[in-house]
């Protein structure tokens, strides 16, 4: 697995405000950490002349000022023992998919750390229509680092969710998803005490009745007992925003938040298999979970609310696909798979004929 960083290259104070552009490009070719520059390509220019390019087109379009340029950096696990042909790989096609035609850049691969990783410096403006790059909010989480999973999943490595990636590094992943699968349910329980609360410090009461802990000095973001994570209401649902909360706690036809539960019953008396019987028997146990929720610390029960959750889509899947026994199951999942290599095979052609149109201009 590899992560993304990008920074931006701003511009030097004196009399050339491409300095930091300069250093910059110096320093990703240096020949001790790229194997005599072995390890060094580049797109829309030539390495040895990328700088006096790139200058070239700021002048050509009046575009001096300013920023000059863009830094990504891609580092790899230690873990994969990634070769430096594989990095080379990532980052060349990371680097097309990203500027194309448009943008004159250098990438490199240093292989003096424990850790493979690489660099990729680029133009701010475009050579070919004198636009700076915009980089807009969110860039880097559903552009950047989805196409660096991308070409890591091609060459059989492992693949990194970008939230993921800019969470503090001492923590695994497994924790961190675990973080992160109980957003759902503080919104939900938040809608919930959101109808029930009279006023903003009737809402506050009823959230650490349930168990959870708001941040000192910070609107809005709470904590559950025995995670790490403070979570921002407002980030997850804009009605808890500070100009909209006193709002919706005000309003007494305020909408019942959903609940997956809700009305359930019904699907016991249906004609049901013995196998479907017994996933309905394991989610009606853990029913009651949901209808205590506004119990004192309530919230300790939240890995049993995801475990209905989770049980009752199983169960919902079973019943609408008709999956009466094991071997249904087994057939369904057969036939899932196959759909879902046919699917893959079709965005592998599509990516081959995608890169020979880019390679035949």
């Amino acid at each position: 697995m590899a992560i993304t960083k990008i920074l931006n290259i701003k511009e030097s104070k004196g009399r050339n405000p491409a300095s930091h552009l300069e250093n910059a490009l110096q320093y990703i070719q240096n020949p001790d950490k790229t194997e005599e520059c072995v390890l060094v390509g580049s797109i829309n220019c030539l390495p040895d002349t990328a700088f006096e390019q790139m200058v070239e087109t700021k002048n050509i379009f009046h575009k001096t000022g300013n920023r000059q340029g863009y830094h990504v950096i891609i580092s790899f696990s230690p873990e994969e023992k990634v070769t430096a042909e594989q990095a080379m790989y990532v980052l060349e096609h990371f680097a097309k998919d990203v500027l194309g035609d448009d943008y004159e850049a250098v990438f490199a691969v240093h292989t003096d750390r424990e850790h493979m990783h690489g660099h990729l410096i680029w133009n701010s403006v475009s050579v070919t229509t004198g636009k700076k790059y915009n980089s807009p909010k969110g860039n880097w989480k559903n552009h950047l680092q989805p196409i660096t999973n991308k070409y890591c999943k091609e060459l059989g490595l492992g693949i990194i969710p970008a939230e993921y990636s800019k969470k503090p590094k001492n923590i695994s992943r497994d924790k961190w998803e675990k973080e992160m699968s109980m957003k759902e349910i503080i919104l939900r329980d938040a809608q919930m005490c959101a109808y029930a609360a009279g006023d903003v410090e009737h809402f506050k009461y009823l959230m650490r009745r349930l168990g959870y802990i708001f941040k000192s000095g910070v609107w809005m973001e709470v904590q559950a007992p025995g995670y790490r994570y403070y979570h921002s209401l407002a980030k997850m649902d804009e009605m808890f925003s500070e100009n909209k909360i006193r709002y919706y706690v005000d309003m007494p036809w305020m909408v019942h938040p959903h609940f997956y539960s809700k009305n359930i019953r019904y699907l016991k008396h249906t004609n049901l298999s013995e196998f479907q019987k017994k996933y309905y028997a394991k989610m009606y146990r853990l029913r009651i979970v949901e209808q205590n929720r506004f119990k004192v610390n309530a919230v300790k029960y939240a890995e049993d609310l995801k475990r209905f959750h989770q049980l009752q889509d199983e169960y919902l899947m079973l019943v609408d696909n008709n999956i009466r026994d094991f071997s249904d199951l087994l057939d369904y999942r057969s036939e899932q798979e196959k759909k879902m290599k046919e699917i893959d095979d079709k965005q592998h052609e599509i990516y081959r004929l995608s890169s020979s149109k880019k390679a035949g201009n």
